[in-house]
């Protein structure tokens, strides 16, 4: 848990301070894309029978919201305050 809240501390405040000098898009690309990167063993591994899938339009749909969280939050933190950001990432149980 520790090491988790250090993890996520470290990349609001590397995202703060790239968000100046970088587009939010291109954080949030990057960041998927390595991501992908870090998954790319294991699809060398397993080979592409891992990857596939009945339902290509829910998974399309998976990856595009799962880019517009990212994307979302990121800009968040570098719109407002992080704790602020942080704040309202605490409220997503209720909505």
């Amino acid at each position: 848990m520790t090491g988790a809240a250090i993890s996520f501390s470290v990349v609001l405040a590397l995202v703060r301070h790239l968000a100046e000098t970088f587009s939010v898009f291109e954080i949030a690309f990057f960041r998927l894309a390595f991501g992908a990167l870090v998954m790319l063993p294991w699809v060398i591994q397993v080979g592409r029978t891992g990857l596939r899938t009945d339902n290509l339009q829910f998974y399309a749909a998976r990856a595009v919201f799962s880019f517009a969280a990212v994307y979302a939050g990121y800009l968040s933190v570098a719109l407002i305050t992080i704790a602020d950001a942080v704040a309202l990432q605490f409220t997503l149980p209720i909505f």
